[in-house]
């Protein structure tokens, strides 16, 4: 046994040691009898192991005086404080019969609703008494209110164990659900541990021991905790969530007593019970007779806590309460209870954990009037008025569409704080609320949003399944993917959240600074809705810090807010605090004289960080004192000196959380390091295995929450920072470690061979760069990049590949990988940048013959394509080519070349590439049937069943990657050519399929291309009806897009689907909008509406204006080089003078004629006007004989 005493010993001369109840971690409990009076008592010591800790010693020591000033019926009685003869404490204290609540609960499961109610009450009762003398129990939980019984029989709720030193000792055994990992060795029961207790244990008052009443009461109720949770970041992540209704779990609870329970449990202290007064009152109708026991909760802690405590003995400190005198040591204060039962025994190792075993819990705490108050990390906001009324208009108009708000600031000044005010200002439920946050060392594509999702409640979860099923297309990577994959990836985004938004959506994204591009392009889009009145019920807020040179996309998306005077968009630039404000904050943040406040004020610069943190700083250092009720300067330190740096506030706080040298302190400042290295947000699961302890680990993190230097988030639990310059600052503080380098590696390690890898490629190889490790470093770019390329991050792929080749190991090597980087842009058609780059003397000195040159001179050549640079080849690449016999590059030479070649030649060499494609795998064979399609239907005379065989094998191809939108692209044009091919029956029923999945997908460019697609054959198949009402449509959402281009097409077809229909003034109304569209951007498209006008003039009986409208149709298309369109407004002209007699029909047959002998694919009506000549030449009377 490791107590300090034996069985059989007597203590103090007058209590003989009889069994051992029970052991923690540094304190033993034993049943002993008094010598001369016969009755047995609990005897409390520490284990031999911690007698040599001072600290505990004097904890403990203050446990026992703090216990033994409380009298009252409803605490655990201390009948004498003393020491053995080696100088050691220990602690008397009454054995209780009976058993806790906590194991009431495992044997009969919850009581009735007025009994538990009736138990909570009387713990009001021993705490009114505690609280009246300044003491806060801090461990208060099913297991710490003990059930006994009076002399006549009656049950009695007793208080127990006011505990030891919280930082030392191991919990008890807890209730089966109450288990949890030894993190908790350090902090108590976190079951029912108030947040600002579990932030700082200094920060504890009475209104978290009101916490912890509400929590075992919603537990005696429900029969679980309100926030379940096998480890401390769980729980964190449970009471982000908030407890799950009372009345659901225990169907019949009144909904007044539910609220009574739930104000307690209130993450903010003030929101809670004022005191037990408070709260008894509120309970005091829910248990039968409990009036009475109410008013004396309310007379106990008005009257002081009942029989005053003995004066304190001389050299006492005051304000700590005496203990008993040796000479009243030896007479109990009440009659001796009945010896328990061993199952019952205090402190029994059976699980039951009653009065005395619990030789482990968290110290109460003694507040005095000569105690300085806690300085508040995150005081009040001050000067933020503006800004508040502000955000509650936007929560409140919701209702009215979507809203969009913007705040920024400089470092330090609050945006997070103000965010979160913003975020309250709704009063969505947590399922309605994604939030996120950016990293500065994580910046793959939409993570933010992401992690918003993931961290939802389960009910939230599935409601927005399908933006999480859009967001997982977003990002899947595509077979072939292109410029305009990635902007149809983040339309089906934004739609989905639109959608998402039938009922209020919150979204919170923090630290825009840092946000990846595919982000903010998300959020510019998300701003654009709400600039044109979306009826989405959407609030987006968005907090961004003030950056001397933004990412440009983060300049456009603010400066776009900015310049938007809309009632959709607001921007709350918070500024920097006056120097009023500034004292008015600082004197919010602790009771400050007027000396240091000016000072404080003068030096924040109106930065409410650096006010907070001059006070903590000076708190640590010891430049601050508290006298005469204010916090003053104990030197000129403080009003003179500069205040330390934040790197030197970590390292006081080092020194003062752990012992120097020690291996909690290594574990310590090494998890901060990992975590900083992370840019925060990193799971346990990856700290288990950089830092070797895991108990030591978990007491570390959770002294540095406690310490308010980390934060942990909601489910799945991560830790991180709540300030950047504290992240800054311990990055410092450990670069100076020789162990660093070695955790970094450590930590890259573990992530990298963890499962969430992937996303974090781009973090990996930066993190092996610095290390100077470059295979693992280019390994990780490598993957980053093509990642990156797959989504058609184009752009980022582009700047992972300039890493990359700055690592190469030679000329060769950099060479072939800037040629990589050029396929990238090619990709990306940033065609100007690749030409620069392929002009580059690394690239243009490849040998032309090998195949870094065949590379460079075909990428040349798509280039050329790209530019629409006249004149283009390249005569002896198919000849290099082959003679190098890779037919990859065989391939690509041909596809090359076809792209710049015109007529059956381009066609020929496409069909090389393909047969080649086919042998090389789908991943070539998929562009080669793409770009000879392309060609194809480009050339004047296409081949439609060629093209048809070449889409379907395309689509198949498609089918096989993730990416949805080439697929719809590549259906899209099949269904272009089935109605070419005459199975226009097909190609509708195909495009009515496409459109509704591209609106499912929210792939709104795609849709409305498919709809003006379906307009049009519509109109062929003589469904005009049809017809009008898609175009109509079609034109809508262009003008929802601000697409002119598409809306005047769109308009063109519904002009003449309308003219069909009989509504000539419709018709000529959308007719007249499209011509003014087109004529503005000089659009090809205007020679047919200008012939489709014509012809709804001519109908009207407006001849001359249909003759002007036909002769500027030939005009445009003869401008535009569009022979199909130059005969069909030269058949229309000539039919309409003819059938008027303005022309000899001979006129008709030159132009149909002409039409038949055209080397060109002739369009719908061109075919329809010729099939209109040959029937008016066919009708015509023949001419009379001559003579």
């Amino acid at each position: 046994m490791s107590a300090p005493v034996s069985l059989g010993d007597v203590v103090a001369g007058r209590y003989r040691v009889e069994r051992l109840l029970g052991q923690g971690g540094m304190g033993v409990v034993m049943a002993a009898r008094h010598l001369h009076l016969g009755n047995q008592v609990a005897l409390k010591l520490l284990r031999r192991d911690a007698l040599v800790d001072a600290a505990a010693r004097e904890r403990f020591l203050r446990e026992g005086r703090a216990a033994a000033a409380l009298r009252g019926e409803h605490v655990a009685r201390v009948f004498d404080l003393g020491f053995l003869d080696t100088g050691d404490p220990f602690l008397v204290f009454e054995l209780l019969e009976g058993c806790d609540l906590g194991a009431l609960l495992r044997a009969q499961g919850p009581p009735p609703i007025e009994v538990a109610v009736g138990y909570v009450l009387q713990a009001c009762e021993g705490l009114a008494e505690a609280h009246a003398r300044g003491i806060v129990h801090r461990d208060l939980k099913p297991g710490n209110l003990f059930l006994a019984r009076r002399a006549d029989g009656s049950q009695l709720v007793k208080v127990i164990d006011f505990g030891i030193a919280k930082h030392t000792l191991a919990p008890a055994p807890a209730a089966a659900g109450e288990q949890l990992t030894s993190t908790f060795a350090v902090l108590g029961t976190a079951l029912y541990m108030a947040p600002e207790q579990m932030r700082s244990a200094r920060t504890a008052d009475a209104r978290s021991d009101i916490w912890a009443l509400g929590a075992v009461l919603y537990r005696l109720l429900s029969g679980a905790p309100p926030f379940p949770g096998e480890s401390l970041l769980d729980i964190c992540a449970a009471i982000q969530r908030g407890p799950a209704p009372l009345a659901a779990a225990r169907p019949g609870t009144p909904p007044a007593l539910e609220a009574a329970v739930l104000r307690c449990l209130r993450q903010d202290p003030a929101e809670r019970p004022a005191d037990v007064a408070a709260l008894a009152a509120a309970l005091a109708p829910f248990a039968p007779h409990a009036g009475q026991a109410a008013e004396r909760v309310a007379r106990t802690l008005r009257g002081g806590g009942g029989p005053a405590a003995p004066p304190a003995p001389r050299g006492q400190p005051s304000g700590e309460p005496a203990a008993a005198p040796p000479e009243m040591a030896s007479a109990p204060a009440a009659p001796p209870l009945a010896e328990r039962s061993p199952d019952t025994a205090s402190g029994s190792a059976a699980g039951a954990a009653p009065t005395l075993s619990r030789a482990n819990a968290p110290p109460a705490r003694t507040v005095s009037r000569a105690e300085a108050p806690e300085i508040k990390a995150h005081p009040p906001l001050i000067a933020r008025q503006a800004a508040l009324a502000a955000l509650a208009g936007a929560a409140d108009q919701i209702a009215g569409g979507a809203r969009f708000v913007v705040i920024t600031g400089p470092l330090g000044i609050g945006r997070t704080r103000v965010l979160q005010a913003g975020i309250e200002a709704a009063g969505l439920p947590a399922e309605r609320v994604l939030r996120g946050g950016c990293s500065p060392e994580r910046q793959s594509p939409l993570r933010p949003l992401r992690r918003a999702l993931d961290t939802l409640p389960p009910g939230g979860r599935a409601a927005l399944a399908q933006l999480s099923d859009a967001v997982d297309r977003a990002l899947a990577p595509a077979a072939l993917p292109s410029a305009g994959d990635a902007d149809s990836a983040l339309e089906g985004v934004e739609a989905a959240l639109l959608r998402a938004a039938a009922e209020p959506l919150l979204l919170a994204l923090d630290d825009l600074q840092w946000a990846d591009p595919t982000t903010l392009r998300l959020l510019s889009l998300l701003a654009e809705q709400a600039a044109s009145g979306d009826p989405a019920r959407l609030l987006v807020l968005a907090a961004a810090r003030n950056e001397p040179s933004p990412s440009p996309k983060l300049r456009a998306l603010l400066g776009a807010v900015r310049s938007r005077i809309r009632p959709g968009i607001k921007h709350l630039a918070l500024e920097r605090l006056d120097e009023a404000d500034s004292e008015r904050l600082a004197h919010a943040i602790a009771p400050l004289s007027p000396e240091l406040a000016q000072t404080v004020a003068r030096g924040s610069g109106g930065v409410p960080f650096f006010a907070v943190h001059a006070l903590l700083a000076w708190r640590e250092t010891g430049a601050i004192t508290w006298q005469d009720g204010v916090l003053q300067a104990a030197s000129g330190r403080a009003l003179h000196e500069q205040v330390p740096g934040v790197a030197e506030l970590v390292e006081d706080r080092l020194a003062s959380h752990f012992e120097p040298g020690s291996d909690a302190e290594r574990a310590g400042l090494r998890a901060l390091a990992a975590i900083a290295l992370y840019g925060g947000g990193l799971g346990f699961e990856v700290l288990y295995r950089v830092v070797a302890s895991d108990e030591l680990l978990e007491s570390a993190v959770h002294a540095w929450v406690e310490a308010g230097m980390l934060t942990v988030s909601a489910e799945p639990p991560e830790i991180g920072f709540g300030q950047e310059m504290v992240r800054q600052a311990v990055l410092g503080v450990a670069r100076k470690r020789p162990w660093f380098p070695r955790l970094h590696r450590a930590l890259l390690d573990a992530i990298a061979a963890g499962p969430g890898a992937a996303a974090d490629a781009a973090f990996l190889a930066a993190g092996y760069e610095k290390l100077g490790a470059v295979e693992p470093a280019r390994a990780w770019l490598q993957r980053a990049m093509d990642a990156a390329f797959a989504a058609g991050l184009f752009e980022e792929a582009a700047g992972l590949g300039d890493r990359l080749a700055a690592l190469a190991g030679d000329p060769g090597e950099r060479a072939a990988i800037e040629l990589d980087i050029v396929r990238v842009l090619l990709r990306g058609r940033a065609f100007e940048d690749a030409r620069q780059r392929l002009e580059r003397p690394g690239a243009s000195a490849l040998a032309p013959a090998s195949a870094a040159g065949l590379r460079r001179r075909i990428y040349r050549l798509e280039v050329a394509r790209g530019l629409h640079e006249a004149g283009s080849g390249d005569e002896s690449l198919l000849a290099d080519a082959d003679a190098l016999g890779d037919e990859r590059l065989r391939c690509e030479a041909r596809m090359a070349l076809a792209g710049v070649t015109r007529g059956p030649r381009a066609m020929a060499l496409a069909g090389e590439a393909v047969e080649l494609a086919v042998r090389c795998g789908p991943g070539l064979e998929l562009p080669a049937r793409v770009l000879r399609f392309e060609l194809d239907y480009e050339a004047d005379r296409c081949d439609l069943e060629l093209a048809d065989a070449d889409l379907k094998r395309a689509l198949e191809l498609s089918a096989a990657s993730a990416s949805v939108w080439r697929q719809i692209e590549i259906d899209g044009d099949l269904a272009v050519v089935e109605a070419e091919l005459g199975r226009l029956a097909a190609a509708i029923e195909r495009l009515y399929g496409l459109a509704a999945r591209a609106e499912r997908y929210g792939m709104r460019a795609q849709r409305r291309l498919l709809l003006q697609n379906l307009a049009a054959f519509l109109l062929r198949a003589g469904r005009a009806a049809e017809a009008a009402e898609v175009a109509g449509r079609s034109a809508a959402l262009a003008t929802e897009a601000g697409d002119p281009a598409l809306r005047g097409v769109a308009l063109s077809l519904r002009a003449e689907a309308l003219r069909r229909c009989g509504d000539a003034g419709a018709a000529l109304r959308c007719a007249d909008e499209a011509v003014a569209l087109q004529e503005k951007r000089g659009d090809a498209m205007l020679s047919l509406t200008l012939v489709r006008r014509a012809e709804l003039l001519a109908g009207m009986g407006r001849s001359a204006e249909a003759l002007a409208d036909a002769r500027a149709a030939r005009r445009v298309a003869e401008q535009h080089r569009e022979r199909d369109r130059v005969l069909c407004a030269d058949l229309w002209e000539a039919l309409h003078l003819a059938r008027r007699g303005a022309a000899p029909p001979e006129e008709v047959a030159r132009a149909l004629a002409e039409a038949q002998a055209a080397d060109v694919t002739l369009r719908e009506l061109t075919m329809k006007l010729m099939e209109e000549a040959r029937a008016w030449l066919e009708q015509r009377p023949a001419p009379a004989a001559s003579g």
